[in-house]
């Protein structure tokens, strides 16, 4: 859901993008979003570094938190809370 939700973001993804491959080396973009240098849009340059960010802070409070789960997301920072189920 939070990912449809952060495909609609085109303006901000469209900065992002522009932002991104005018701050870092095509080097760095294609570790953080493969395939960088081939993306047509900065719509797309954008999501995809998003995507990567989003992955990578999911995992750091998952599996880099020794949770039971392989991604999660903080809730308010308050601590880990554990849902069978994501709505």
């Amino acid at each position: 859901m939070k990912e449809k939700g952060m495909d609609v973001l085109v303006s901000q993804m469209e900065f992002s993008g522009h932002h991104f491959e005018t701050n870092l080396s095509s080097r760095e973009l294609e570790i953080l979003a493969p395939g960088f240098a081939n993306m047509k849009t900065y719509y797309q340059k954008g999501r995809a570094v998003h995507s990567s960010i989003d992955k990578a802070i999911h995992m750091y409070y998952g599996v880099g938190g020794h949770g039971n789960f392989a991604l999660a997301e903080p809730y308010r920072f308050e601590g880990k809370f554990e849902f069978t189920e994501l709505m």
